[in-house]
């Protein structure tokens, strides 16, 4: 007789010590899940929504917002929208509700804005000194002509006349200053107010703008609290209340994506038990798989507490993942102990067959998983490397505790809780109502499934040739919260963006010098008038130097000429704006003193440096809904910027989002291919074949195909979440086709090959798909399509291991018979 080899040895002997001393190792087991499950529970504790944790911290955009917080906190704020169909109970609210925040701490709120009157008193009185000096000119030389023609004697004899068709149009002029000063007049009552009335905004700063989620919610919930107290009804029936700005919308992401966490563990537990219980048709099978697992997750998790922290946006659901795909390996080895105990094998015989007998094939279909997700971890985009770090070790870990834990499980289950009578199988019945069937179906007429199987292979190509002309999402109010789209921060801030008409959240350009600012807000602004009509993103540039009028002296000059002429007529001749620039406008210089507090405010640092950032506000186009525009306005601002200064910093949210995409793009492709790779050589070595390696890979990349083409049809489109999908899919898709592939290859026969592994394959893949799925009810829509990306490629590789692998495997057997018949009869 054979002597076994040094791996079988070692199963038989830590399978001689569970019968042994069962307890010890439950106990040992259960020591370090114990010692695993408060570090576990702290990293999910541990949640950070901000997408910078995404980014690697060498990150261009990371590093500015980094710098931005350091030298003046950011530019975040709440924003209180007030919708009601009585304008003037909106305005009392909003003057309680004004009056009650300003008596909180200054350590919460430092500013409380709702009304325009300290900068429309401002603008009116120093507004058209921000006027060009040209259209002051044109002004005056268009008065002249007009008091001429009306009595040539007031004509002032020290300038020179103008020509007539040179003559500028007065009322074309005033328009022009009027311009420079007059954009708070679609605010006539001084309330940030909007939409015909019925909207009414309150912007809240707190004191040091980049707060914490803590902080956040102290501010919401003070915020929220004084609203409650005033009763807003109490102002009118139809008065309501909503939240938006940055603070809002970082607490309801930290909100949804707990309670996200919350129902996809609880779905994902229910579903995979339920679906244990049904294939094994006991309940007891259920502790021997799902103690093992929780077991791997738990020093997962530990560990990744002890290496990355926390949780970023993209980690936050790999608990589901995990589970859905580290129960494979307790599948196919707890069924190999059930076949041995139905052919009628003693327990200590039927632990160490089904250890050795099966752990080289779970070990590389883990290996292979591990493989696919550590393929993500060689890129430096940090949604992707502790992505890669979480999931590879937990395939293996999860490998390593069912081997370790589940022996132990089932001594002492026989011992307390057996199964009940395990009969033999019929011999010549092909097990499962499901595999069964489908064998038969491809057996009988293998040319169909096969003309099938390429009719979609074609189309899938097509449809992938459509796919790669564009496969990002940039689209990205797709990638939020799809509860604040409709009723959360999402729909509010639309609110806000009507009633004040500019973008809230500006490109923030940090330099070292005020002269440095100066230069970039020219270069911009410059960049700004040579874009094409329609690819123009930015709306304005403002630096703390703009609020000093240029030339004063020479404009006030020109201003009491032209208030001279004015005062020669009689006021009630004169256009109602000219009347207003005259009563209003103070010819004295202006100073940094005598501008508002709010309009400076984000140009001075904590530590006393002003003038040095430069705020660059895009287009009200230049939205979350078109990703293309805010990407060329972070190209825009940044060949602008550094051109002049090399060593600006460039922060804000679209150059955030935009540095994310670039991520993807630059680092997705490399990453699939690495993943491709490593799957294909871990096939090639367990399979020892080149040729039957070929046979899965082959499979493999059929159901990657169809992918493809699943996914052009259902519209779906990669993002920086699930552009993960692609490689994990290639390590966990192999695992169905080296299953199969493995069983024919040992039986000979495509039917038995289906009888025997096709329902645990398709169990393997349900738990797969179990875990995927409960993403899809994520409120993040970026969480949910990866979820759904990932079902898709889950059942394009399913189908291909089970349909078209055996379709095409039975073909080429049916085609050999009949060649070996022939070759017999013509013999």
């Amino acid at each position: 007789m054979e002597r076994p080899g040094p791996i079988a040895r070692f199963w038989d002997a830590y399978a001689a010590l569970s019968l042994r001393r069962p307890w010890l190792l439950f106990a040992l087991a259960a020591l370090i899940f114990g010692s695993c499950l408060p570090f576990a529970v702290r990293l999910y504790r541990d949640l950070r929504t901000d997408l910078r944790e995404l980014l690697p911290q060498s990150a261009p955009a990371a590093i500015g917002l980094e710098e931005l917080e350091k030298r003046i906190g950011g530019l975040s704020h709440l924003a209180i929208v007030v919708q009601t169909d009585d304008l003037k109970a909106g305005e009392r609210f909003v003057d309680a509700l004004g009056q009650k925040l300003k008596e909180l701490p200054p350590s919460l709120i430092s500013q409380v804005h709702w009304r325009v009157d300290t900068e429309k008193e401002f603008l009116d009185a120093h507004g058209a000194l921000y006027a060009d000096v040209k259209d002051l000119q044109a002004a005056r030389t268009a008065l002249r002509t007009q008091i001429a023609k009306a009595n040539p004697l007031l004509v002032d004899d020290t300038d020179p006349s103008v020509p007539a068709p040179n003559v500028p149009d007065l009322d074309t002029e005033i328009g022009r200053i009027k311009s420079a000063y007059a954009k708070l007049d679609r605010f006539p009552d001084g309330y940030l107010a909007g939409e015909n009335g019925h909207t009414l905004v309150m912007l809240i700063s707190p004191p040091g703008a980049a707060v914490s989620l803590k902080d956040d919610q102290r501010i919401f919930d003070a915020v929220e609290q004084a609203v409650a107290q005033l009763n807003p009804k109490r102002f009118h029936p139809s008065l309501q209340v909503g939240y938006g700005g940055e603070i809002r919308g970082v607490i309801e992401a930290q909100q949804a994506l707990v309670h996200d966490l919350e129902i996809s563990g609880m779905l994902v537990l229910v579903s995979v038990g339920l679906a244990l219980a049904l294939y094994y048709r006991t309940i007891r099978a259920v502790p021997l798989l799902v103690l093992p697992l929780f077991t791997g997750v738990a020093v997962t998790f530990a560990l990744s507490r002890a290496v990355i922290h926390y949780l970023n946006p993209n980690t936050a659901f790999l608990g589901s993942i995990i589970i859905g795909n580290g129960i494979n390996a307790g599948i196919i080895l707890l069924a190999r102990f059930l076949e041995e105990r139905r052919r009628g094998a003693t327990l200590e015989m039927a632990i160490p067959i089904a250890l050795r007998t099966t752990w080289l094939a779970t070990f590389a279909a883990s290996a292979a998983a591990a493989a696919s997700y550590g393929s993500l971890g060689v890129v430096s985009f940090r949604g992707f490397n502790q992505f890669a770090f979480m999931g590879c070790f937990g395939m293996l870990l999860c490998w390593a505790t069912t081997y370790g834990l589940m022996p132990p499980l089932l001594v002492l289950q026989d011992r307390y809780w057996p199964f009940r009578k395990l009969e033999p199988r019929h011999p010549g019945r092909i097990v499962g109502w499901v595999a069964g069937p489908l064998a038969q179906l491809l057996l009988k007429r293998p040319v169909w499934p096969v003309m099938i199987a390429a009719g979609l292979a074609i189309a899938s190509i097509f449809a992938a040739t459509q796919f790669a002309k564009d496969p990002i999402q940039y689209d990205f109010r797709k990638l939020g919260s799809r509860s604040g789209e409709f009723r959360g921060a999402g729909y509010w801030d639309k609110r806000v963006d009507e009633v004040l008409q500019s973008y809230q959240t500006p490109t923030v350009v940090l330099t070292d010098t005020p002269e440095q600012a100066t230069a970039v807000a020219a270069a911009v602004i410059k960049a700004k008038k040579e874009d094409q009509p329609g690819t123009d993103t930015i709306e304005s540039v403002v630096t703390l130097q703009e609020f000093l009028p240029q030339a004063q002296q020479e404009k006030l000059i020109i201003l009491r000429e032209i208030f001279n002429m004015l005062d020669r007529k009689p006021r009630a001749e004169l256009p109602p704006e000219v009347r207003r620039l005259r009563e209003r406008t103070r010819l004295e210089p202006v100073s940094l003193s005598d501008v508002p507090e709010r309009l400076t405010r984000a140009f001075v640092e904590k530590d006393g440096h002003k003038g040095r950032i430069v705020l660059v506000y895009p287009t009200l186009t230049t939205d979350s809904a078109n990703g293309r525009a805010q990407i060329l306005h972070t190209k825009a601002v940044r060949k602008a910027a550094l051109e002049v200064d090399p060593k600006a910093r460039i922060a804000g949210q679209i150059v955030l989002t935009t540095d994310i995409v670039a991520a993807i793009t630059n680092d997705g492709a490399l990453t699939v291919m690495l993943s491709f790779c490593a799957v294909a050589l871990l096939t090639l070595i367990v399979m020892r074949s080149l040729r039957d390696a070929a046979w899965v890979i082959g499979s493999l990349s059929l159901g990657v195909l169809w992918m493809a083409g699943a996914m052009t049809v259902l519209g779906l489109k990669l993002n920086f979440v699930n552009f993960a999908v692609l490689p994990i899919t290639f390590g966990i898709g192999v695992d169905y086709a080296v299953n199969l592939y493995q069983r024919y290859r040992q039986a000979g026969s495509v039917e038995v090959a289906l009888s025997a592994s096709g329902g645990a394959v398709a169990l393997c893949s349900l738990t797969t798909i179990i875990g995927y799925a409960t993403l899809v009810t994520a409120d993040n829509q970026a969480i949910q399509s990866f979820g759904l990306t990932a079902v898709v490629g889950e059942v394009t590789c399913l189908s291909a291991a089970l349909f078209a692998l055996p379709a095409v495997l039975s073909w080429r057997d049916l085609r050999a018979a009949v060649v070996q018949d022939a070759a017999q009869q013509g013999a």
